[in-house]
């Protein structure tokens, strides 16, 4: 998930310089935005995925929803608060921001460390019953 966010990041930050630097094409900015939602798309589903390694399986159905809320919330206040920041100190600057805190997200999930997968958590939990089962 890390990756994606730095990689979001860059893309992000190379729209905002398209955006300050006077005669760069508007087809420039699209192909950035194409493959920053391009980047996107795999950042999703590895959240979604991430989330019983966080709450574990008791707890999945209130984790999920929870994150379906906030996820709405921060797109509606994302927009709003987004549209202000154009309108408070331009395009470009705003656009700056935006890679910024794509760049913290990264650094924030990095900090988090690894989450074990339910591979290693069954090899945790089950004990082993013969010295063959460990190299299987």
């Amino acid at each position: 998930m890390y990756l994606s966010d730095f990689l979001r990041a860059i893309t992000v930050l190379g729209i905002a310089v398209c955006i300050f630097v006077p005669g760069t094409t508007i087809i420039i900015i699209f192909i950035l935005t194409g493959v920053t939602s391009f980047i996107t798309l795999f950042q999703a589903p590895a959240l979604q995925s991430s989330i019983i390694h966080i709450v574990g399986k008791q707890h999945i159905q209130k984790a999920s929803g929870m994150l379906s809320i906030a996820d709405n919330i921060a797109r509606i206040a994302g927009m709003s608060i987004g549209g202000i920041l154009v309108a408070w100190i331009g395009g470009g600057a705003a656009v700056c921001i935006c890679a910024a805190t794509l760049l913290l997200s990264g650094i924030l999930v990095m900090a988090a460390g690894h989450f074990p997968s339910p591979i290693e958590q069954n090899r945790m939990e089950r004990p082993r019953l013969c010295w063959c089962r460990s190299c299987w």
